[in-house]
């Protein structure tokens, strides 16, 4: 299971965050001279995040626990899911002209979608995260060209077929399909921990005069507060 959660403040701290989350595996605390090697930085979105892969005795025993408040040992803040439009202000970008958003995007599947936009009255555009790598760009491929009735292409073929693009303040790689009925057009950044998708999927004839502002719009994506 995957959750984003985004709190005010450092949420106590990183090694009471560490210690936490070992508690929830049955490990014991470390001190603050012996937790550095359990955190890994990572580039991710276009910035610097820390990586903390913990293996322990046990399964962590319900829903996630609540982010520490008041620094190590201090009581754990009430927890509360983040709504939508928490997840929402982690981001920032720039809407093309004439596109509509959807502040209330329709969930479909494993993804979880996070913006929905209309382009050129007639596609759909969507911003959805996963956790993982989502299988990887081959899979991803040939299950895109399925949607637009293409056939699947043989592996190394579909890894080429990938291009690269700006995305989320990073590189990220782009593919495009159309069909006699149905056009998809995405960006994309994979990632072991948590990958992004940027969709169109709409009319060929709509997809195609929109793909200019597609790629403005993936270009413009970054993780950052958006304040409203």
């Amino acid at each position: 299971k995957m959750t984003v959660n985004r709190l005010a403040g450092d949420a106590g701290g990183p090694l009471a965050n560490v210690n936490r989350w070992r508690g929830q595996l049955g490990l014991p605390p470390v001190a603050a001279g012996e937790f550095s090697g359990s955190i890994e930085k990572i580039e991710f979105a276009g910035g610097e995040a820390a990586l903390v892969d913990l293996k322990g005795p046990k399964e962590p025993a319900g829903p996630p626990q609540g982010m520490a408040a008041h620094g190590e040992g201090g009581p754990p803040a009430p927890r509360r899911e983040p709504s939508i439009g928490d997840v929402q202000r982690m981001f920032t970008y720039t809407l093309p002209p004439g596109w509509t958003e959807n502040r209330d995007p329709k969930q479909d599947g494993m993804m979880k979608r996070i913006f929905e936009f209309t382009a050129g009255g007639k596609a759909l555009v969507t911003l959805s995260g996963m956790g993982g790598d989502a299988g990887g760009v081959v899979p991803n491929i040939n299950r895109w060209r399925g949607q637009a009735g293409l056939e699947p292409l043989p592996d190394d073929q579909a890894a080429a077929s990938a291009k690269t693009i700006p995305f989320l303040g990073g590189t990220g790689q782009s593919a495009e399909f159309s069909g006699k009925e149905r056009a998809i057009l995405v960006a994309f950044k994979l990632h072991p921990e948590v990958s992004f998708f940027l969709k169109m999927d709409g009319p060929p004839a709509v997809v195609g005069a929109e793909r200019g502002a597609f790629e403005q719009l993936a270009a413009s994506f970054r993780m950052g507060r958006r304040d409203e």
